[in-house]
């Protein structure tokens, strides 16, 4: 067996296994034993099938047997001798030369291999320096998020005329036909048409054509309480009366509204309702000004690092890994890419350096916060721990939820011990400033 490398580029190495029959004739002879103890021919007791007529049924694929044994082992051998530590796992390469299993007696299999870089840096407050944001909160965003908090738990109250986020309850009626307590949301109306209904108020009676009005069928139907199959059978031209209109009015200032959106007790004043919304108006700024410190850490990290990657491998690993990804994407995402394989890289060596586990405790609690921000944004602030802990295991559960919690844990881990031994050069800042520097 002969094996030889080729420098494809920098940490990007193309490994070659010349294989010849003294290298998988033993092995052959011995799958083609096998082979024969095991098979069951008419005419022939269980193992006693001539070797010649065994030869000629499996003879191939013993060889293929033989080979897809002895390859492994000759590469992984190869690896562990020259103590490479390698991006991913090897690729099978283009470069295999085209041979015949049946006729051949000497085969190469070629393969591509990426190399991690060696990273090595050390850290200090002296030398290195990131900026830490604060963001400021004004009354003006204050009073936005109270109004914001307001609405979310507010609900549908009468007003005088409709608005063009207002609902409507109206009966049709054309001819005969007639259909009472209709909900229209002016939103669902066609923008052609909604003139007709803004600034209406109860009573106003108007002609309306509601095909042009409502073009989505399925809608049109609910609204006429008809199935969707007989609306070619309907008027066009309804009449119709407003019986009310109302609007989506925000929550009250009031103790009853206060103990619905923070449970009970927790906030009793308007006062107390101002410092709560401040208070959480200010964690929001404090977890987005930490979200890009902590991009501006890793960043700072990567370039300190100097990380350098076999990007044609790495091309090649993902393409393997998604083969229905498109030249044009892969292309416009690699960037990306080779970013993530780069800080990838640079976290294993921090977690090495500074011996950095990670628990299974730690694990759940990260998927308890995720389910808790999830419940938040649907409004429900005060969910039981029990149905927390039970879609967090249900997070842990899913394959791919899962990879994303592991991740973004170690990410937490390897930034958070970085900021231990480095500089954070607070700043205070406006938001628009803030948003400005985040979207760059």
């Amino acid at each position: 067996m002969k094996i030889s490398e080729k420098q494809l580029g920098e940490l990007h190495l193309q490994i070659d296994i010349n294989l010849t029959e003294e290298d998988y004739a033993p092995v052959r002879k011995k799958k083609l034993a096998d082979y024969r103890r095991n098979t069951e021919l008419k005419g022939f007791r269980k193992g006693m099938v001539p070797p010649a007529l065994i030869e000629k049924l499996y003879g191939e694929r013993a060889m293929i047997d033989a080979v897809n044994s002895i390859l492994p082992e000759a590469l992984e051998g190869h690896l562990r001798a020259k103590k490479y530590n390698i991006i991913g796992e090897p690729l099978a390469s283009d470069a295999t030369p085209r041979f015949d299993f049946q006729t051949d007696k000497e085969f190469t299999f070629c393969f591509e291999i990426g190399l991690r870089p060696e990273i090595s840096f050390e850290l200090s407050e002296a030398d290195d320096k990131v900026t830490s944001y604060k963001i400021t909160k004004t009354k003006a965003a204050i009073k936005e998020r109270e109004d914001q908090i307001l609405s979310q738990y507010g609900e549908l109250v009468d007003t005088a005329k409709a608005g063009e986020n207002d609902f409507l309850t109206v009966d049709f009626v054309a001819g005969e036909e007639r259909v009472e307590g209709t909900y229209v949301a002016l939103r669902s109306v066609a923008p052609a048409a909604k003139p007709q209904f803004l600034g209406v108020k109860k009573g106003a009676s108007f002609d309306v054509n509601v095909a042009e009005a409502f073009p989505n069928e399925s809608d049109r139907a609910a609204l006429l309480k008809v199935e969707k199959a007989n609306l070619a059978n309907i008027p066009a031209v309804w009449n119709v009366t407003v019986k009310s209109v109302q609007t989506f009015g925000p929550a009250p200032r009031t103790v009853e509204s206060y103990d619905k959106i923070f449970g009970k007790d927790v906030v009793k004043t308007d006062e107390e309702f101002t410092a709560k919304v401040t208070e959480i108006l200010g964690n929001d700024y404090e977890s987005r000004a930490q979200g890009v410190l902590n991009d501006d850490i890793r960043d700072y990290l990567i370039d300190k690092a100097d990380v350098k990657v076999p990007e044609n491998f790495i091309k090649k690993l993902i393409r393997q890994n998604d083969e229905k990804i498109s030249d044009e994407d892969l292309e416009k995402d690699l960037p990306k890419y080779i970013e993530s394989f780069k800080w990838d890289l640079v976290r294993d060596y921090i977690f090495t350096k500074y011996e950095i586990k990670v628990t299974k405790e730690e694990y759940e609690a990260s998927a308890r916060g995720y389910a808790s921000y999830q419940f938040a944004m649907y409004g429900m602030n005060n969910v039981p721990e029990e149905q927390l802990n039970s879609y967090a295991q249900s997070i842990l559960a899913d394959e791919k939820m899962s990879y994303r919690i592991q991740e973004a844990v170690r990410d937490d881990k390897a930034i958070t011990e970085v900021k231990k031994h480095i500089s954070l050069v607070s700043k205070t800042i406006s938001l628009d400033k803030f948003n400005e520097l985040a979207n760059e």
